[in-house]
């Protein structure tokens, strides 16, 4: 009885998450290979968003 229902609750989803899926099977070198280009994306983004605030900031003039 409580394999019955240890099968029913560890099975397989319907819907596997690409994410998800990457995270669990990829290896330490692949995912490091991956955080690195997120990071840097990320990084160059916040760069161009306050350069951005930077420009739009109005100027006080005294």
């Amino acid at each position: 009885m409580f394999e019955t229902i240890r099968r029913k609750l560890k099975k397989e989803p319907e819907y596997i998450n690409p994410f998800a899926d990457f995270i669990r099977n990829a290896s330490a070198s692949e995912k490091k290979k991956v955080y690195e280009h997120v990071m840097r994306k990320a990084a160059e983004d916040q760069r161009k968003l306050m350069e951005r605030a930077e420009k739009e900031r109005p100027r006080n003039t005294v």
